[in-house]
């Protein structure tokens, strides 16, 4: 008989090692162990091992044992989720001049699927002023002079989210006369 104990962590982030665990039983003789992947194939003929370079996307990981005599258990089964987090790119530090609208072009990118939504912190308290499902393009007008942290945040069609922080810089234009 085969047991499969487990495979953590599940899910898992794509590069993480992930451990797999599992013991066989044979009253007679001796046992071989055979771990698969839906997506990547074979993965060990090991009884516990750990690998970190697993392909993105939704597993079956079965496990199986064989005894000496040639029989095999009954497949053992378990769902392995491999993501990646989005990266969020709020762009570069930037300054402007109070009342004046200033243009932020926020991005992401998302290796295992899309961003869902962009959303802005304008003023760095935490709270999201701007949200779009399209893009992390939009306009903000600061009215007092002061620097701020302007945050972009990146959620993608999984629901895992990343943040990115520009330093916003407000001040009146002086102007010199000579």
């Amino acid at each position: 008989d085969g047991t499969l104990n487990f495979i953590e962590p599940s899910p898992a982030e794509e590069g993480t090692a992930v451990f797999f665990n599992g013991t066989g039983s044979d009253d007679n003789g001796t046992i071989t162990y055979l771990w698969e992947s839906s997506i990547d194939g074979e993965l060990s003929t090991d009884e516990d091992f750990s690998i970190s370079n697993l392909s993105l996307g939704l597993h079956t990981i079965t496990f199986r044992v064989q005894d000496n005599d040639g029989d095999w258990s009954d497949a053992a089964s378990e769902s392995l989720f491999v993501f990646a987090y989005p990266v969020a790119i709020a762009g570069q530090d930037s300054t402007g001049t109070p009342g004046v609208p200033l243009q932020f072009s926020g991005a992401g990118t998302d290796e295992d699927g899309t961003i869902a939504k962009y959303e802005w912190d304008f003023g760095g308290d935490g709270v999201f002023e701007w949200s779009s499902t399209e893009n992390g393009l939009n306009t903000y007008i600061y009215n007092n002079e002061d620097t701020y942290m302007a945050t972009l945040r990146v959620t993608d069609n999984d629901g895992f989210t990343d943040t990115d922080t520009v330093e916003i810089t407000i001040s009146e234009k002086k102007i010199q006369i000579d």
